[in-house]
């Protein structure tokens, strides 16, 4: 399989981050898309209404710029990577973007920082492999 485009969803656990480092590694010549997917549900439940555009902003940035700090980490490996945020259910932004991009590759960590709240949102990991329509590489604590 010839792998040219890789998207790698960040929440920021070491699980993510590891699926980067392994990204980054084993495909040096492939393009890569960072995704971070700000959880709408979480934003919603903590916020009352006449905040929630403030805080989206606010979170929105400082999510951009925690994923620019990270990239900074994996710059000296020279491989092109961008990096989007968006709102919303993480396994469903990440689906959608994968449909509507086409990656051949999606390569994340099993265990994200939702991990502790699986039982009650849904195991994001799980989702995406079952239902994304190309391959995909869980990294369960730096294990493949």
């Amino acid at each position: 399989m010839d792998i040219k485009n890789i998207l790698v969803p960040i929440d920021f656990s070491t699980g993510s981050v590891e699926a980067l480092d392994i990204a980054l590694g084993h495909f040096p010549n492939a393009s890569i898309v960072t995704l971070h997917v700000l959880d709408e549900s979480i934003i919603v439940d903590n916020l009352r209404a006449d905040s929630i555009n403030i805080a989206e902003h606010a979170i929105t940035k400082d999510a951009q710029i925690k994923l620019q700090n990270l990239l900074l980490a994996f710059a000296e490996r020279g491989v092109p990577v961008q990096t989007l945020v968006e709102l919303g259910t993480p396994s469903e932004v990440i689906l959608s973007y994968a449909q509507d991009n086409q990656p051949d590759l999606i390569v994340m960590g099993a265990h994200g920082l939702s991990h502790q709240i699986h039982e009650l949102a849904g195991n994001t990991a799980y989702s995406v492999s079952r239902k994304a329509k190309c391959a995909t590489w869980l990294i369960n604590n730096g294990n493949s």
